[in-house]
């Protein structure tokens, strides 16, 4: 019997800086909304992020599907996806994030 393909996959490379929707590595996010955080069934897992949350957008992958990668304020790695939708949650803030860490 055949192993079940897993649906994890390890990521190395980040050389997207632009995404589609038009957020840049570097750019410091602000929540508009709180997020709740859930797990892979939909359920709340307790952590939330509240609105106003400074999150910042950082280099991107090139494997499918296409994510916008985030770092929230809790230095914890996110996804989103990369679509105009972004930015019903999300506003860019005046500064952008310094260099090292993007």
């Amino acid at each position: 019997m055949s192993k079940p393909k897993s649906k994890w996959k390890l990521v190395e490379h980040f050389p997207i800086t632009e995404y589609e929707c038009g957020a840049c590595a570097g750019d410091r996010v602000c929540l508009k909304l709180e997020l709740v955080i859930r797990d892979g069934h939909g359920q709340p897992t307790g952590k939330v992020y509240p609105r106003g949350d400074i999150w910042t957008v950082v280099r991107g992958a090139k494997e499918n599907p296409r994510v916008l990668w985030l770092r929230a304020s809790d230095d914890t790695s996110h996804t989103w996806e990369d679509s105009d939708l972004f930015w019903i949650w999300f506003e860019k803030t005046r500064k952008r994030a310094g260099k090292t860490r993007v």
